[in-house]
């Protein structure tokens, strides 16, 4: 897949299981130094993060190179709707530099052979026909909410989420 394995990837353990979790999935692979770059800019980001004049507990990451996540902690204070714009903003930032798209959720990744294949939903039927997808491969569900779900539910089989109804 990458240099990282879903077995090396682990959210920080001092992050409550309820902490939101928004995940933004690039239209291609990102390179060594974009990844570098927007992981600065993420880092960058979360050290300045606030709500209502307070900090934000957060973390951020690129994950296989293709994923980036968002973490806020809200078991002290909830974030508001100004500091989630802020984080939409840092992203659309991203998106502009590195001439990528975050924001199309109509673009699905799966795990085949180790690589990850993005599949437009209006092929999805088809892929499944031809056998590309089954009910066992693999999907990252990026609609998960929190870390307790991405924990449980991130990278799961095609017949356990929203997905199966195209299996029939």
């Amino acid at each position: 897949m990458t240099e990282q394995s879903l077995d090396s990837i682990s959210l920080p353990s001092a992050f409550d299981d309820a902490s939101r979790i928004w995940i933004y999935q690039a239209d291609r692979n990102l390179t060594e130094q974009e990844n570098i770059d927007i992981h600065q800019k993420l880092q960058d980001f979360i050290t300045r993060w606030n709500t209502h004049g307070k900090p934000v507990k957060g973390f951020a990451t690129v994950l296989f190179n293709r994923f980036i996540l968002i973490m806020a902690d809200e078991s002290n204070f909830s974030v508001s709707g100004c500091s989630i714009d802020s984080s939409v903003a840092v992203i659309r930032e991203i998106e502009q530099k590195h001439q990528i798209d975050l924001f199309n959720r109509s673009n699905l990744a799966f795990l085949l052979n180790d690589s990850i294949v993005t599949i437009p939903l209006n092929e999805m039927a088809n892929a499944i026909k031809t056998g590309m997808i089954s009910a066992d491969t693999l999907y990252f569900n990026n609609t998960i909410q929190n870390k307790q779900e991405w924990q449980a539910s991130w990278l799961v089989p095609v017949q356990q989420t929203w997905l199966a109804r195209f299996l029939s």
